[in-house]
């Protein structure tokens, strides 16, 4: 990965700057590629492995020259160094030649297939998944990234179609904080790819390298623009599934972030579209370390699977690192509050934004319906001050009626009480027919069943989904009022 590294900003410098690298710099890379640490004789001396952790040069970095005895340089008897050199095996060998070849092929075969529309320029970036070309579009005089499914990938039918699925679910978002897609299409030879704007800018895992943590401003931003993004997906039905600081990047320009890399996104039952399953049994994909619980247990996902990856991404911004891992099997101890011990925040934020802690806290809840929802985070981080009444409007507008119904399984739990009702009536029917009980409680109960069949349709609609939910004030509210109606309307029949 160094030499390829190397020689990616190598070209860098000779085509953008026309300079060639420092000698220290080719002398340490000819060691490597030499299967040693050994520098020759330049002005950079002996390579050797830095205290600090990097390389210096011997010269330079105050190290003794070795002794002599009459004039002969006594080098030869010195130590060999001891930073550990394995040479590449035949099969490493073999392995950098076909994707040095693979590669080579694939730049041939792009500024063949995509001209006149495109001239590829150079690559520009390598994943597990795809190459990425800077490209230029003459007749618009823009640059764009090509994106290419990895030569090695080539055979590999669920490769393809995440790549695929990377394409379509892009292009269906048009949202300023998503990078977006302007075109899809395949080579010659078959292999997907596709074209997005070139943005300049830099990840946000290469901004922790070279920044280290982030201040809580800083951090309340890129989670509002990482949850508008996501609240932009779920609203289609897509989860990311993949949420870390590699695939959220950083427009140097604007300072904009933008979520990317949409390759395993799975669509949500909910969702408009059925996508074709692309995971094995107990295949788990994206980052062990930002993935959900529920996700662990390889059960279905939702789209609170993406907050709980945004709450271990928010815990990396503010800390440097991602939350301590914990024992697996113990995890469900803890089902009610948060799947990781969140007390380093505290240290890190002191009393200066308790609300940001707070909110990571539920992002990283064990229970994925204790968890907000994309938009509900955007607009916590927003400052919103909307009261329950207009949040829960606005989510009926957003959200599909007949969907959240069914999801807060409101026809089970009113069916079950219009059933219960019916027994009781015709019960104390019986029961006042035959001298059992008065006529005034058989008159309380027919007055009681609309005011019950309202109370319960609350209670549903604010507690109908799995799992524990908090009471909201809005609730609070309306079960007074009909309380209070309750007691007028007993009053109004009996006077």
């Amino acid at each position: 990965e160094a030499l390829a590294q190397y020689d990616r900003y190598k070209t860098l410098l000779q085509t953008e700057l026309g300079l060639d690298p420092l000698d220290e710099t080719v002398e340490l890379v000819e060691a490597i590629r030499a299967g040693s640490l050994r520098g020759g004789s330049g002005r950079g001396g002996a390579i050797r492995p830095s205290v600090s952790g990097g390389f210096e040069a011997g010269a330079e970095a105050g190290v003794p020259d070795p002794p002599t005895t009459g004039g002969a340089v006594a080098s030869a008897k010195a130590p060999a160094s001891t930073w550990p050199t394995p040479l590449p095996t035949e099969a490493e060998k073999g392995s950098a030649l076909t994707q040095a070849k693979d590669r080579a092929e694939l730049l041939n075969l792009l500024e063949t297939d995509l001209l006149p529309s495109l001239e590829v320029l150079r690559p520009i970036g390598q994943g597990s998944m795809a190459e990425v070309f800077l490209a230029r579009e003459p007749h618009l005089k823009r640059l764009v990234a090509v994106k290419v499914l990895s030569p090695h990938l080539y055979s590999d039918p669920r490769a393809r179609k995440r790549f695929e699925r990377e394409a379509q679910a892009a292009a269906r978002l048009n949202h300023p904080h998503v990078c977006t897609v302007h075109r899809v299409g395949s080579l010659s030879d078959g292999t997907p790819f596709l074209v997005s704007p070139f943005v300049k800018g830099t990840t946000l895992a290469q901004r922790l390298k070279a920044e280290g943590r982030l201040g809580p401003a800083e951090v309340r931003r890129v989670l509002r623009e990482v949850a508008s993004a996501l609240a932009a997906a779920h609203k289609l039905g897509i989860i990311h599934r993949d949420i870390r600081p590699d695939n959220v990047l950083r427009a140097d320009d604007t300072g904009r972030h933008s979520l990317c890399d949409f390759g395993i996104a799975g669509v949500l039952e909910t969702g408009e579209d059925h996508e074709p399953k692309l995971t094995k049994t107990g295949e788990i994909l994206g980052h062990p370390a930002y993935i959900s619980p529920e996700q662990m247990d390889g059960k279905p996902l939702t789209d609170r699977a993406d907050i709980y990856s945004l709450g271990v991404l928010a815990h990396q911004l503010l800390t440097g690192h991602t939350p301590p891992p914990t024992d697996h099997s113990g995890r469900g101890s803890g089902k009610k509050g948060a799947a990781v011990g969140l007390e380093p925040l505290a240290d890190y934020l002191g009393d200066t934004d308790a609300e940001l802690v707070d909110l990571i806290g539920r992002c990283l809840s064990m229970e994925p319906s204790h968890r907000p929802s994309a938009a509900d985070v955007e607009r916590k981080l927003a400052g919103d001050r909307r009261t329950s009444v207009g949040k829960e409007v606005e989510r009926l507008v957003e959200v599909n009626l007949l969907k959240l119904i069914l999801r807060k399984r409101l026809p089970q739990i009113l069916g079950t009480y219009i059933a219960a009702a019916f027994l009781g009536l015709e019960a104390a029917d019986q029961f006042e027919a035959r001298g059992f009980i008065p006529e005034w409680i058989y008159s309380l109960w027919l007055a009681s069943i609309p005011f019950g069949f309202l109370a319960v349709s609350i209670l549903g609609w604010f507690h109908g989904e799995k799992g524990r939910q908090k009471m909201p004030t809005v609730e609070k509210w309306l079960l007074w009022v009909l309380a209070v109606g309750w007691v007028v309307g007993c009053l109004l029949v009996f006077s």
